[in-house]
């Protein structure tokens, strides 16, 4: 008699609701930038002291010629102080864990009218909670990290900054089209000490007001004028356009991240039955009521439902990555 291989159990833990997962990606991102941030930090304050060590021990060997044992000693406290220095505020940092309310409250400074919405939720989502009150608590914090996000993509992505830089300077240009258009007056003043000299008057002085005005030159100013303030019209209606534009990639990464989670909630659910499928077959199996055909077959489904799962995760990395690209992260 033909035999079948039994699946292996699944996991009877359900995978959480989207929004929370998206909470949770926004915390570890912010974490982790809480972490590189302290180690930058660290870094710099390492650099300054050894350029204060090496700056004040040239100048005190320089005024007060220092003998070798007292360059050794300076050397010895300086090793050590440094590698005390690189212990408890670069590598101790890293063996500890970041506060994920410490993250939480970072993220809600940038983020107006949060109203503790994220620390709210990292207090609730381990009570026992009715699903409506638990998904609202959830929704309202990816909400509130969904908006950091787009504010902080309108300001660190490359093109925005490029385009906003020739936004000023198509702005400093219209401003100086415009100034060549007014006259210059320049205020000038003089002494001039003479002595002894007949045709020359005896400390003479004098002040008075230069003014130009290229007024034959109007026409050429005005029109380079108007065509700088229309570069300036062209470059903000260009920032404004990809403002709209990384507005709907951000929009369309989130609804994607939404579906490919919400993808993989039905793909678990669709394996729960095809176990259950299978289960009921093989019994029928036993009772002598189906076939290997139809054990075959049912394993056959769930083995699909499993492959179905599989790319359900796939979809969801890779709309986490398009997500975070449109972030500019």
């Amino acid at each position: 008699m033909a035999t079948v291989q039994p699946p292996p159990a699944a996991s009877s833990a359900a995978a959480p609701p989207k929004h929370e997962l998206f909470v949770e990606e926004q915390l570890r991102h912010a974490r982790r930038r809480i972490r590189n941030l302290d180690l930058l930090a660290a870094s710099l304050g390492f650099l300054v002291g050894t350029l204060v060590y090496g700056l004040g021990m040239i100048l005190l060997d320089r005024w007060l010629n220092l003998p070798s044992l007292i360059r050794q000693v300076a050397l010895g406290v300086y090793v050590v102080g440094a590698a005390a220095y690189i212990l408890f505020a670069m590598v101790r940092p890293l063996m500890r864990q970041i506060n994920p309310y410490y993250a939480a409250r970072k993220v809600e400074q940038f983020v107006p009218g949060a109203k503790n919405s994220v620390i709210n939720w990292l207090d609730l989502r381990d009570r026992k909670l009715p699903p409506a009150i638990r998904g609202a608590v959830g929704q309202r914090a990816a909400r509130d990290l969904g908006k950091a996000d787009l504010d902080q993509a309108l300001s660190g992505r490359p093109e925005i900054l490029q385009t906003r830089l020739s936004l000023e300077a198509g702005e400093h240009q219209r401003r100086a089209r415009l100034y060549a258009l007014l006259p210059e007056i320049d205020l000038e003043g003089a002494y001039l000490r003479s002595y002894g000299q007949v045709i020359v008057p005896t400390n003479s002085e004098f002040i008075g007001i230069n003014a130009k005005w290229a007024i034959w030159e109007w026409g050429a100013s005005y029109a380079a004028y108007r065509a700088s303030q229309a570069q300036a019209r062209a470059a903000a209606f260009d920032l404004e356009n990809q403002k709209q534009q990384i507005r709907a990639e951000v929009t369309s990464g989130m609804a994607q991240l939404d579906a490919a989670a919400s993808a993989i909630s039905v793909a678990e659910q669709a394996i729960t039955s095809a176990q259950e499928a299978y289960r009921v077959t093989d019994a029928q199996l036993q009772a002598g009521t189906a076939t290997t055909t139809d054990l075959l077959e049912a394993q056959s489904a769930l083995t699909q439902a499993r492959l179905n799962y599989l790319r359900a995760q796939y979809e969801l990395a890779i709309s986490r990555v398009n997500l975070r690209r449109a972030l500019g992260q």
